[in-house]
């Protein structure tokens, strides 16, 4: 997801056992019931209570949102429980689920009950609530001076506020090192033996730090569209402004090749166009309630949020196509607020970007300075043009003056876990395929499937991002723990940028 893209331990920072030196919770913990109004039927809630300090459970706890929906299948076919984290960081399991359920595998949802929760800090898991207007951050061109300095100043404002609101010891407890400890809870809440996990995006780095610190606890893990095990901050936001470029070139070469593609015969140089439109004067956007324009910042928010779905990307370039003949930027913005948790009819954040934030800046080490980031940005510039700036402030900016040390998550090796299946998709606007093929690397019981396709993610995604091939492996895996042969490839059925 564009937040943009997102993202062991070892002795250095809390010891594999220091996480697991409470007692176990067990299934009594867990008392379902009604879910949040809104959620469809069928699903049912419950609250986890964890420690908020796992290496010290005495002091206090914290509580972990959990949902779930019962297997289809007969009881004597059931297996146990598939626990998904549909990345982020920030995205809420609450909120997602119901949506993913429908399009995974019907052998799948027959054999287990599938779950998911909110991360500490997000949704109904005791959200955190910075207060900041991150308006300044989104809209602003990062290719520009004035547009890198609002987009720092709006970052360390936001490190200040969060430290004011939240408090320096709490937000120091929202990292993957504290999730990971809890996703060890809630796998002997729900009863489980070992854990079977589907972790998206964000969710491969929970998944591959959880084999390495509990691999005699892994029953199966899919990772897919995995972040980078060993880049940097700055690296990071360079792979990613490099992949949306050619994600975006790829998909209006499709629509070229469409002779009703909604920007002409030429989509690349109506695309050009806007982008210089709107750079030299943000474009009016009436139907805005909140009285933006849309700036450069808001478009670059906007494509990357229709790169990732493949479904997304006629009503995307349907959208530039109707910006640039009407001038009118509403539907854009729209489009860009769902990429950053913001509610469009009143301009308030949900917790998503502040975790996001939290999260990578306690996981990374590094905290780049202006200079730096600067550097990078004219660096990408060259290589991306149009989307490369932008991919470095996205997450290389969070974390200057960011009020808390960080805790590192080493590369994870896990190399006592059982095999792990590692899915990562060719042309993948915010994890770019080579980082799946890092990780695949790094964790030395994996094995890469490979989707020769558009899109971020795989598995249970809107907008026809899979195909029968990805399933059928991912079934087989989540079943049977047999992983594909090496060098298997799915292809996409049809062309993705098809009507």
């Amino acid at each position: 997801m564009s937040q943009m893209a997102r993202l062991a331990l070892r002795a250095a920072v809390a010891p594999a056992g220091a996480a697991a030196t409470a007692a176990p919770a067990s299934a009594a913990s867990l008392r379902w019931g009604a879910c949040p109004d809104g959620t469809p039927a069928g699903y049912e809630c419950a609250t986890l209570r964890v420690p908020a300090d796992p290496a010290h459970p005495r002091r206090g706890t914290t509580p972990i949102a959990l949902i779930r929906t019962r297997a289809t299948g007969p009881r004597r076919a059931r297996i146990g429980s598939l626990v998904m984290n549909f990345g982020g960081p920030g995205g809420s399991g609450l909120a997602t689920l119901p949506s993913v359920v429908p399009r995974l595998p019907r052998a799948v949802r027959r054999a287990f009950d599938i779950v998911s929760f909110d991360p500490r800090g997000v949704g109904h898991s005791a959200p955190i609530d910075c207060g900041t207007d991150l308006d300044p951050v989104f809209g602003a061109d990062p290719a520009t001076a004035e547009g890198a300095a609002a987009i720092v100043a709006g970052y360390r404002r936001l490190g200040a506020d969060c430290a004011a609101r939240v408090g320096r010891e709490r937000l120091s407890r929202l990292g993957t090192h504290d999730v990971v400890a809890d996703l060890d809870r809630i796998r002997a809440a729900l009863g489980d033996r070992r854990l079977t996990f589907a972790g998206l995006s964000y969710g491969t780095r929970i998944g591959a730090l959880y084999a390495d610190r509990y691999p005699h606890r892994v029953r199966a893990l899919v990772l897919d569209a995995a972040m980078d095990p060993r880049a940097d901050l700055v690296t990071l936001g360079l792979d990613q402004g490099a992949a949306w470029e050619d994600v975006l070139l790829r998909v209006l070469a499709e629509c070229a090749a469409d002779a009703g593609c909604p920007l002409g015969p030429d989509p690349v140089a109506r695309f050009d166009e806007l982008l210089a439109r709107v750079r030299a004067e943000p474009l009016p956007a009436p139907g805005d309630p909140t009285g933006r324009s849309l700036t450069v910042g808001w478009l670059t928010q906007a494509v990357v949020t229709g790169l990732a779905n493949v479904g997304s990307h006629r009503p995307l370039l349907a959208a530039l196509a109707d910006a640039l003949q009407r001038g009118d930027g509403t539907t854009l913005l729209a489009v860009a607020d769902q990429a950053v948790g913001r509610d469009t009819r009143t301009g308030a954040y949900l917790d998503l970007p502040q975790v996001f934030a939290a999260v990578n800046c306690l996981d990374f080490p590094a905290r780049p300075a202006p200079s730096t980031l600067a550097a990078g940005a004219a660096l990408a510039t060259i290589q991306a043009p149009r989307m490369g700036a932008a991919g470095v402030y996205a997450d290389s900016a969070l974390c200057v003056g960011w009020p808390v040390p960080p805790r590192p998550v080493q590369p994870a090796t896990a190399p006592d876990a059982p095999p792990i299946l590692v899915v990562g998709t060719i042309s993948d606007p915010s994890t770019p395929y080579a980082w799946s093929q890092r990780l695949a690397t790094t964790l030395r019981s994996a094995r890469l499937l490979t989707y020769d396709g558009i899109g971020h993610t795989v598995f249970g995604r809107a907008g026809g991002n899979g195909s029968a091939c990805t399933d059928r492996w991912i079934a087989r895996y989540l079943l049977t723990r047999a992983v594909p042969p090496a060098g298997t490839v799915c292809r996409a059925p049809v062309p993705v940028a098809a009507p």
